[in-house]
């Protein structure tokens, strides 16, 4: 049998080990060994068989790995081509089809997670005048959005929130995280005590006519932007609109 024979049939067993994983993984994880086994045969490794999956050693992963990063691949594109090759060879080594698996030794650390984009000053600012006026709604969406700058608050924390968690006499608002997690207050800076006042401002102006969204949590009385209401039925004590 050739080695392109051995190495198909390997793949190709090995692909039908891979009913959990989704789709995609199935086809970027088999493309991963095809592209490993091409690099093994361009450069002649294994030296006793080149290009043969069966017969590599784990000084042949690591120039593999080596090589990546010196084409510049990012640490996760590394990282993910040396998971596709450590499923395949832990299954082989389980299945007898090698005695020893060459990735057993082999480790790439887990990248650091890229850096979360900020908005910088004139980024809000702009969300600012977004919701510049008088109109209700444009006060609500101001808070909301003020409250997310001023305090570092989650999303799924602040659109949980209501009236009862803004306690004015600490300036704190407390927020309950989601799956379970103990409440935490978070303090309101001291240079926005306008936005204090804004948020008291609006609860107090809730209006009668706001339709309530029981998909939607509220939010001191708001919750993220949605067109205005129409004829839906009225609460009182919701701000949030779809």
């Amino acid at each position: 049998m050739t080695v392109e024979h051995s190495n198909a049939a390997l793949r190709d067993s090995w692909r039908l080990s891979l009913h959990d994983k989704s789709p995609r993984t199935v086809v970027l994880y088999v493309a991963e060994l095809e592209r490993f086994a091409a690099w093994l045969t361009d450069n002649g490794r294994p030296v006793s068989a080149p290009g043969d999956l069966a017969a590599v050693a784990r000084n042949d992963v690591e120039a593999y790995l080596g090589a990546l990063r010196e084409l510049g691949r990012a640490p996760a594109t590394v990282r993910s081509r040396w998971i596709a090759l450590r499923n395949f060879y832990g299954w082989a080594t389980d299945e007898d089809e090698l005695d020893e698996n060459p990735m057993a030794r082999v480790k790439v650390a887990k990248p650091p997670p890229p850096p979360v984009d900020v908005l910088t000053s004139d980024d809000l600012a702009a969300l600012f005048a977004a919701c510049a006026g008088t109109a209700f709604y444009d006060r609500r969406d101001l808070a909301l959005l003020r409250l997310l700058a001023a305090t570092g608050l989650r999303a799924s924390e602040i659109i949980d929130l209501d009236a009862g968690d803004h306690h004015i006499d600490f300036e704190i608002i407390s927020a309950v995280a989601r799956e379970g997690r103990a409440m935490r207050g978070v303090g309101m800076p001291d240079e926005d005590a306008d936005l204090s006042a804004l948020l008291d401002t609006i609860v107090a102006a809730i209006p009668a006519n706001v339709p309530s969204v029981s998909t939607i949590p509220t939010l001191p009385g708001f919750v993220r932007s949605a067109p205005r209401p129409t004829n839906q039925a009225p609460n009182s004590t919701s701000m949030s609109r779809m």
